[in-house]
């Protein structure tokens, strides 16, 4: 029920049922430009994102238990000393070897650290996937990530927008607001104008669908 009712619902359960192809025919044979289907959704509330994890996971196209759930929390620091790249790519690796067509959500994406960003771009790619214990195949999954905006005000707003718009906004506020402003806060600014920059154009090129989800009762009081 949380998800998007004006930003065309549609096309957000075609791409879960069925990633990028590079302009193929649906069903299509691996071939050049094959890539996962990536989706932003913005959430009022903690409690939205949840509902719509849940939400998501029941869509048609997601095969029964092959929906990964993975919370930016979990790529913090680790006392193990493993960055949060490889975090990711192994938890990534271990779950589309099983299920190639499943889906992956994000959620905290406003959280993310900036450490994780190359292992989600390797996933996002063109005929994307890892080299973890043999090859991995990236590119017939769909991954959601679940952005909690600041205020129910905010989500309620962006909410009633017109769809084109409010997708260009929530991209705006993913990898110019929060991200962006991480990578100019880094302390190594070499790097980030070399690497982190041109990394965060490519992951929004990335991003097939992007809209606000619909407010929970209890998010439509606050």
């Amino acid at each position: 029920a949380l998800l998007p009712a004006r930003a065309h619902r549609e096309e957000l359960a075609a791409d879960v049922a069925e990633p990028r192809n590079g302009g193929g025919a649906p069903g299509a044979a691996a071939g050049a430009g094959r890539a996962g289907a990536g989706l932003l959704l913005g959430c009022a509330t903690a409690g939205d994102c949840a509902a719509a994890a849940a939400g998501l996971a029941g869509l048609e196209g997601v095969p029964p238990g092959c929906a990964l759930r993975v919370s930016a929390d979990e790529l913090g620091p680790s006392e193990g000393g493993d960055s949060p790249a490889a975090r990711l790519q192994a938890g990534l690796a271990d779950f589309l070897s099983r299920c190639p067509r499943g889906l992956v959500v994000l959620s905290e994406a406003q959280r993310l650290p900036l450490e994780a960003l190359p292992a989600l771009h390797s996933a996002l790619s063109e005929l994307g996937g890892f080299q973890h214990g043999g090859a991995v195949d990236a590119s017939r999954a769909t991954y959601a990530l679940l952005l909690e905006l600041d205020s129910a005000l905010v989500a309620r707003q962006a909410a009633r927008a017109e769809p084109a718009e409010a997708s260009v906004w929530l991209k705006d506020v993913f990898f110019e607001d929060v991200l962006g402003a991480e990578v100019a806060a880094a302390p190594d600014q070499a790097r980030a104008s070399a690497v982190l920059e041109p990394l965060l154009r490519a992951l929004r090129r990335r991003v097939d669908f992007a809209a606000p989800l619909r407010l929970s009762a209890a998010a439509e009081r606050e």
